[in-house]
């Protein structure tokens, strides 16, 4: 039978283990080793009346659930929790009843009284470093950690320790604790980081305790104790049975962090000579909420598009949802910054007819602005856009004036850009996990029905004044003579 239900709540053997205060463990670990909670309990009876678990450690989870529509490896938020131990106290004290049938050989359930948790000594997430020693620590969320993902969100845990190693109980029993979890970002709150609070922020971990073998009544230390099982819930107040919903901590209706990605094309049409030319971009992105820092991924053509990207090494050999990273090609674009920051880091991008760049990972509700500058000489474009949004048909968009803008047209839906002059388009915003796609299209602007085109326009006028200024250079020279 599964340990969770074994154990289920208590599997507290006052009766006929703790009044010998001797332990009888039929797996005897090293203390300093910690555990994890398996269906939110651990050290639940294998053998009835025989406890099989000896650790001051237990490691409890925290979980994110990642989305994004159809890729399945993003860059996580920057996002910081806190984690407060206190005593339970008052109405959290509540009546903990074992599995008479499974805990003990004559059928007999044993009930108790949760004690308050004593929480000198505790320390939470100390790390190798052992920095913390208090009952309060801290799970960091990083721009360089990889999230597994998926449109209908995909599962990615982390895992902060509480230590009980130094604490000097006063008897054995059942001592319950309340665990408080705050998150801050960038100083700021849930928003900042993109994650939406989605969870509840307490949860109850109750620590089973016995007298060790070498316990002293008369000099009673930490070693005079010995922690053979944890039970954690998520309500404070109901009495524990069997049958009580346990969990492996923050985790079962989790935080979430929704994004989208956005795809760039540009199309040329007119103009076969140029369809190997690349074009300039820069892509802005602006968020009044999302405040916090975001890493973004590229993933583009393999020719036909230039932008500086760099390489993950920290995260190669990974294997998230089935993907291996390091084949995958992960790219970074831009650094690990605001999202406002992005419109300097994006600013070298250029794109060829037919060519696409992907940006992956982007938190929702962002909007995005593009701008694509003209670098061809002699040359005169009608440029338009569209954007399709999700399964939406594609629809044609609206450009905004800008400095060094070219002309807009009266619809503002295109515009006419010389060499050095700028279309821009602000839009782009998501709030559900839809993906966007934006084509910039360059369309050869014809000047007569001669099919003569504005990119010999230069040339001509030139020519045309040198036909009129001839004459008068040849009646000057004659003149002299």
């Amino acid at each position: 039978m599964k340990v969770w239900k074994k154990f289920s709540a208590v599997a507290l053997a006052l009766v006929m283990v703790l009044a010998l205060g001797v332990s009888a463990f039929a797996d005897d670990p090293d203390a300093s080793d910690s555990t994890g909670l398996t269906d939110g309990a651990a050290g639940g009876y294998i053998t009835a009346d025989t406890p099989n678990l000896n650790t001051k450690v237990v490691n409890i989870q925290k979980e994110i659930k990642a989305f994004n529509p159809d890729e399945t490896i993003i860059y996580g938020p920057a996002i910081t929790y806190t984690y407060t131990v206190t005593p339970a106290s008052g109405a959290e004290l509540v009546k903990i009843t074992d599995d008479a049938t499974n805990d003990h050989a004559n059928g007999v359930a044993v009930e108790t009284t949760a004690l308050a948790g004593v929480t000198t000594g505790v320390t939470v997430n100390a790390g190798e470093a052992g920095t913390n020693t208090s009952a309060v620590g801290t799970l960091a969320w990083t721009n360089n950690d990889l999230l597994t993902a998926a449109a209908d969100g995909a599962a990615n845990t982390k895992t902060f320790s509480v230590d009980f190693t130094d604490v000097v109980f006063t008897a054995p029993g059942v001592y319950r604790y309340k665990i408080e979890e705050t998150a801050v970002t960038s100083g700021k709150d849930y928003a900042a980081s993109g994650v939406e609070d989605k969870n509840s922020n307490v949860r109850y971990l109750d620590v089973y305790v016995m007298r060790s073998d070498n316990y002293d009544v008369q000099d009673i230390t930490k070693d005079d104790w010995t922690i053979y099982g944890y039970v954690c819930v998520e309500e404070g107040t109901t009495a524990i049975t069997k049958d009580t919903t346990k969990t492996n901590g923050f985790v079962g209706t989790p935080d979430e962090y929704r994004t989208y990605n956005l795809t760039l094309k540009k199309t040329l049409t007119n103009d076969t000579s140029m369809q190997n030319h690349q074009f300039p971009f820069t892509v802005a992105f602006a968020n009044t909420d999302k405040t916090g820092t975001f890493q973004l991924i590229a993933e583009k053509s393999e020719s036909g598009v230039t932008v500086t990207t760099t390489n993950a090494p920290e995260n190669a050999g990974k294997t998230l949802g089935g993907t291996n990273v390091e084949a995958s090609s992960l790219l970074k674009i831009g650094n690990s910054a605001a999202l406002s920051a992005f419109s300097t880091d994006v600013t070298d991008l250029t794109i060829a007819h037919n060519n696409t760049i992907k940006f992956i990972g982007i938190p929702n509700g962002t909007t995005v602005t593009v701008t694509e500058t003209n670098n061809v000489i002699g040359t005169t474009y009608s440029t338009s856009a569209t954007q399709k949004v999700g399964t939406a048909d594609a629809t044609g968009v609206i450009f905004s004036d800008v400095d060094g803008g070219g002309t807009i047209a009266t619809d503002n839906k295109s515009v006419s850009i010389d060499k050095g002059e700028k279309a821009q388009y602000q839009g782009g915003a998501t709030a559900d996990n839809t993906n966007v796609e934006i084509e910039f299209t360059n369309l050869l602007a014809i000047i007569s029905p001669t099919g003569v085109t504005l990119r010999y326009a230069p040339y001509l006028a030139m020519l045309g004044a040198g036909v009129v200024a001839l004459p008068l250079t040849l009646r000057k020279k004659e003149e002299l003579f």
